[in-house]
């Protein structure tokens, strides 16, 4: 009986097993030998090493035994040595030997893809708190650091870890009979290889730009990875508990943010990111500055979809525009999901000498103490500025979402959830706690915390931005003067116009409105690289055709080429249709090509199940299929009877002077193109219905879109504008410079 439920493919005991919970994995491998077979890789899928609690002797356990080892593909490092720990406030710090002389078994485990490393949040230098000690020192935080880079980079050599240990010895003032670090029970001459890294995490990193690290091959190695697409960092910052108010003469986050796109940022990571978060303890932006423009300004992180910023400070015209250049060769023409964790705009500020002719402040003179001069300067970027111009720019976006994530504090639902669930019931509170905080740069895409409490499953793995008004588009002032910090986040005292507020919802919801409508109708262009497939492959996402119910025929798309693989004829073809309407279609289109293979993808998954699909044919196959051009879309009398084929064209919602990528093996921009025009025009209510369609009878109300989109789909149809487009069009915009906002106007 276990014999036959087993054998299921090793895909579906994967899905299986990726959704279990730690404690449903170990007792899956008690089963029996098959099932242990099964489970063991997603037992020692993670793991973790601590400075607290039992994990260094498992971790050496797991480094010395090669068919565990092999397994591990995520590791987590703690450097926090007990829970019940004060950081800065002893003046003596018990220094984890055992744990660094774990560290050095990293290298051990080489088909690691994810890294995650965390630091204590206290951090300076060793004698910048009066008589009690850093504990986790610059030179601390460099030694772990190096150590994991020279590991996960296949350059650990024995020399060189006890070259930083003796300068680390040094610092601690080492007395006689205190125990220094030993690597005896090692393969010293065993270096490993270069982990084929995707995801690396850093927790607390110091805000200190240290030359050691960035200098060092080994991180450059690392940072360079072509495999590197998902970097996720929390930056702390110095303090001063005694008086908060002096961690603003502090130069080294200054230091740090100044040169950050020369060291964390660097073009030879940014060049392949696909995800970045980017979260700091204190606002930054504009003090200390960090000028985004360094990082690229025409086309900056040209591959990035996700980015998720924590307390970044909006400020100047400029950010705005920089935005929508993100990711323009991701496929998507942009980011595909923007999260901002706490990131106002500053409307006033009170600095000590002002601003220079860019409105930032110079930091040299900021943290002068003997010439205090401020100066007040007025900011008159507001969110509605932002969110109209975005609605129409930033194309490509999916997932827009502003608010408050959990930052210091464990959220409170998965927390909850974990520690209800019968199978913890020998889970250490405290640990599981401590865990959870301090992770709002991971989780901050999961979902948003809700009263609903009907799938409380759903924030197992974590709680994301919440959506409530009061913690989204929110004004910040900054005030040197006043303490314990400068920034004054009661936005409710601000003197801002008195119709902000309102004009901000009228622009959040135009700014959601089009993200929807955007998703909804499935208009998406997506371009896959070096992918090739061994048969003509169309790919659509097919409204569905009611039987016995004729559609008009579709209206002439433009004659832009559509790009599939094509082989010889004794290979089938394949129509791979994606979209919860698609099912219907199979009867019609098997009729048309009985010998095409149909697959059904989910919307959201179409390309990576069509690679993993991809993945059953044969080497030689994938080899011989050679990409060549079809002049003509689509056959006009086989698909007379479906209205929405796909075809290579530019997405409906890209700017004029983008191309549509005519090199790409397999395209999309969605599947309802030739229905477009019915979709925009029933789905857009009253106004703009009555506009361009006055003399159809009106249908009821619907979310409205602008102008502009319209006009690109009229361009896109029809290669020019229509005239009442072009009025509409005009009109808007006379509106909106008279209110400064993208209000809806009345038909004129």
């Amino acid at each position: 009986m276990v014999s036959s439920e087993i054998a299921l493919a090793p895909e579906i005991w994967d899905n299986i097993c990726a959704h279990l919970t730690p404690p449903s994995v170990a007792n899956l491998r008690l089963a029996s030998p098959a099932f242990n077979d099964i489970a063991l890789p997603w037992k020692y899928r993670s793991i973790r090493l601590e400075a607290f609690g039992p994990s260094v002797e498992r971790f050496i356990n797991i480094a010395k035994t090669p068919k565990l080892r092999n397994l591990v593909r995520e590791i987590t490092i703690d450097t926090r040595i007990d829970l019940e720990f004060e950081y800065a406030r002893n003046e003596t710090y018990p220094f984890p030997t055992p744990f660094m002389n774990a560290l050095p078994y990293l290298r051990y485990f080489t088909r690691v893809t994810a890294l995650h490393i965390r630091f204590e949040e206290h951090c300076g230098k060793a004698e910048g708190m009066f008589d009690l000690d850093i504990a986790e020192t610059y030179l601390f935080r460099y030694k772990v650091l190096d150590t994991i880079f020279h590991c996960a980079a296949g350059l650990w050599t024995l020399e060189k870890q006890l070259k930083m240990d003796e300068e680390l010895d040094e610092q601690r003032y080492m007395d006689e009979g205190d125990e220094k670090c030993d690597y005896s029970d090692q393969d010293l001459e065993f270096r490993g290889s270069c982990f084929a890294l995707q995801e690396l995490t850093i927790t607390n990193l110091a805000d200190y730009a240290d030359a050691d690290i960035t200098d060092s091959e080994a991180w450059q190695t690392i940072m360079a990875l072509p495999t590197l697409v998902d970097f996720k960092v929390f930056i702390t910052s110095e303090g001063d508990e005694a008086a908060p108010e002096n961690a603003v003469y502090f130069e080294e986050k200054y230091e740090f943010f100044d040169s950050l796109h020369l060291t964390w940022l660097s073009p030879n990571l940014t060049q392949n990111l696909r995800v970045l978060s980017l979260y700091f303890k204190d606002y930054w932006g504009w003090c200390p500055v960090m000028d985004l423009r360094n990082c690229g300004y025409d086309s900056p992180f040209p591959q990035l979809k996700v980015l998720a910023l924590g307390n970044y400070v909006f400020s100047h015209d400029w950010q705005v525009e920089w935005f929508p250049k993100i990711g323009k060769e991701n496929g998507s023409g942009g980011l595909e999901e923007l999260y901002l964790d706490d990131c106002p705009i500053l409307f006033h500020a009170r600095q000590n000498g002002g601003v220079d002719e860019s409105g930032y402040p110079d930091y040299l003179t900021v943290t002068r103490r003997d010439a205090y001069n401020p100066q007040d300067v007025d900011f008159p970027l507001r969110w509605h500025h932002v969110l109209a111009q975005w609605k129409d720019s930033m194309k490509g976006l999916k997932v827009f979402r502003m608010g408050h994530g959990s930052w210091w504090c464990r959220p409170t639902r998965t927390f909850q959830l974990i520690s209800n669930d019968p199978e913890y019931t020998n889970l250490d509170y405290s640990v599981l706690d401590y865990r959870l905080s301090h992770i709002t740069h991971r989780i901050f895409a999961c979902p948003a915390p809700s009263e609903e409490k009907g799938q409380p499953e759903k924030w197992r793995h974590g709680v994301g931005l919440d959506d409530q008004r009061e913690t989204r588009m929110k004004y910040i002032e900054y005030n040197i003067g006043v303490g314990p910090t400068p920034w004054l986040e009661d936005d409710q005292e601000a003197e801002l116009e008195e119709d902000t507020a309102d004009k901000d919802d009228v622009a959040w919801d135009a700014m959601i409105t089009a993200i929807q409508a955007r998703c909804k109708s499935g208009v998406i262009k997506v371009e896959i690289k070096d992918f090739k497939m061994p048969f003509p492959v169309v790919i659509c996402n097919l409204r569905a055709i009611s039987e016995g119910k004729k559609r008009p025929p579709p209206p002439t798309p433009p004659t832009r080429p559509l790009l599939i693989p094509s082989t010889p004829s004794p290979l089938p073809s394949a129509l791979f249709v994606f979209g919860s309407e698609a099912r219907a279609l199979n009867k019609t289109h098997r009729v048309l090509y009985p010998e095409h293979i149909i697959m059904h993808l989910p919307s959201r998954m179409s390309v990576p199940s069509l690679r993993k699909w991809s993945c059953t044919t044969g080497e030689n196959a994938h080899n011989s299929a050679q990409p060549a051009i079809i002049e003509t879309p689509y056959e006009e009398d086989a698909f007379e009877e479906i209205a929405n084929i796909s075809d290579e064209v530019e997405s409906l919602h890209d700017s004029d002077d983008e191309t549509p990528y005519p090199e790409s093996p397999i395209t999309y921009n969605g599947g309802q193109y030739f229905d477009a025009e019915d979709y925009f025009y029933h789905n857009n209510g009253k106004y703009f219905e009555k506009a361009l369609r006055p003399e159809k009878k009106p249908k009821p109300s619907q979310p409205k879109m602008d102008a502009c989109l319209l006009n690109e789909l009229h361009i896109a149809m029809y290669g020019a504008k229509d005239p009442e487009v072009v009025k509409m069009e005009n009109y808007v915009r006379e509106i909106n410079k008279q209110d400064d906002a993208p209000l809806r106007p009345e038909r004129p």
